[in-house]
């Protein structure tokens, strides 16, 4: 289960002091029980379901790459208001890019274009759909944490 294996890695980060990974897996956890405080206010649980660990750590990841564009644009000249952060920016930008990193390695392996295009044909040829809206429900419950929702549509449109 990938919360165990994360929480054994936030142990043996804090015993090994690498700051930087307790701190990634710390905002995780920590995301997840938001997430599922969220979905269940009521039930306390112990043990977090992967779908919900993989759902925080895309989210995560997603919100570290809008900021390494951001940065990345600020660098170029786009956003220049803050000069005084200037110098530590590749600090930072190396610092996202290591949490990015840390993270990818907890996420399933992504399938590829004609996978998803195999699958997604799989799918629509075992029910009878009707509209747009069923036939991504179906693929998305199915493919959901395995492929990217916008290339799941452009799919299904190709497909109809």
């Amino acid at each position: 289960m990938l919360y165990e294996q994360i929480k054994t890695d936030l142990k043996d980060a804090m015993r090994n002091k690498d700051t930087d990974k307790r701190d990634v897996l710390k905002l995780v956890i920590d995301k997840a029980r938001a997430i599922m405080k969220e979905k269940n206010p009521h039930e306390v649980s112990e043990s977090i379901p992967d779908d919900v660990i993989i759902s925080a750590i895309e989210k995560e990841v997603k919100q570290m790459n809008q900021t390494l564009e951001i940065l990345s644009s600020a660098e170029n000249g786009k956003n220049s208001n803050d000069l005084n952060s200037r110098s530590f920016r590749p600090e930072i930008q190396s610092k996202i890019t290591l949490k990015i990193t840390l993270l990818s390695g907890y996420l399933p392996k992504k399938l590829t274009e004609a996978e998803i295009r195999e699958k997604v044909t799989e799918i629509l040829a075992q029910g009878d759909y009707k509209d747009m809206g069923q036939k991504m429900k179906a693929c998305m419950a199915e493919l959901k944490g395995k492929a990217d929702g916008s290339v799941i549509r452009r799919i299904v449109m190709t497909i109809q």
